[in-house]
Parts: C-alpha cells; sequence; structure tokens
C-alpha cells in the first residue's frame, strides 16, 4: 500500500520569461518614444545689440509663431495659411486674452507679413507680443 506523504514539493517560480517580457517593453518604448524637439524651420532672426537671451522652453502662456522669409507662418511649429491664422491663434491661445506671443522673424521676411500677423491677432484680442532677435555677438544666427 502506498501512503501519501503531507509534504508538499517546494514551489518555484521561473522569472526568466518575464524579464524577457520586460525587456522586451524597455527596448519596445526606447525604439517608439519621440522626444520633443523644434522643426527644421531655418530662420536668419535679425541682431540686436540689446538682444536678450531667448529660452525655446515655453510657458503655458506663450505661443511660438515664426515667420519665414516667403510670409509663411509657423504657429507652435505648425504650418498655418493667411486664412487659418485667426483660426489657429484662437487655438493656440485657449481663448485666454493674456498669452504672450513669441515673433520669430527671418530678418528677410516682410514686414506686411509681420504687421499681418499682429494686426491679425490683434483683432483676436492677443495684443502681448515678443520680438525675438539674435545677439549680434552671434555669429550662427541661433540663440
Amino acid at each position: 500500500m502506498k501512503f501519501r506523504s503531507n509534504k508538499k514539493p517546494p514551489l518555484s517560480m521561473d522569472v526568466t520569461p518575464l524579464v524577457d517580457v520586460v525587456f522586451l517593453l524597455l527596448i519596445f518604448f526606447m525604439v517608439t518614444t519621440t522626444f520633443s524637439t523644434e522643426k527644421g524651420i531655418k530662420l536668419d532672426l535679425p541682431k540686436a545689440k540689446t538682444a536678450e537671451k531667448f529660452s525655446a522652453d515655453l510657458k503655458d502662456k506663450d505661443i511660438s509663431v515664426k515667420v519665414d522669409t516667403n510670409g509663411l507662418y509657423y504657429i507652435d511649429g505648425v504650418l498655418v495659411s493667411n486664412e487659418q491664422l485667426p483660426a489657429a491663434l484662437l487655438t493656440a491661445s485657449h481663448n485666454k486674452k493674456d498669452m504672450l506671443i513669441h515673433v520669430q522673424a527671418d530678418k528677410n521676411s516682410s514686414h506686411g507679413s509681420i504687421v499681418h500677423l499682429m494686426d491679425t491677432a490683434r483683432r483676436m484680442n492677443l495684443t502681448r507680443f515678443s520680438l525675438i532677435t539674435s545677439d549680434q555677438n552671434n555669429t550662427n544666427g541661433e540663440d
């Protein structure tokens, strides 16, 4: 007759598959992660002796508008046509009137493009502007 013992065999858990899955997830997230960078809009900013250091890290109350040499507008890195400009400014401002608009205009962009941008913003009740320039001692055109 065979007697069963009440002793249970020691339980062990093989963690190798768990480690494999964790490493696969880590690799997946490392490969698919995108980092916030400014898209390639190359501007040659005008130079000024009194230029202050401009931080590319905008606050929640800031809107970045770039004007290139062709008079095209880029609001927060997105190309916007003249017809879309009022709606895009309202969307970027979240209907808040105290937003600061940082205008980075190429030194060869037309004066009319900048005036059009400022006029459109004022019609949307956005009246705070900051014109970004480059330091005269900076030779590469970036601040």
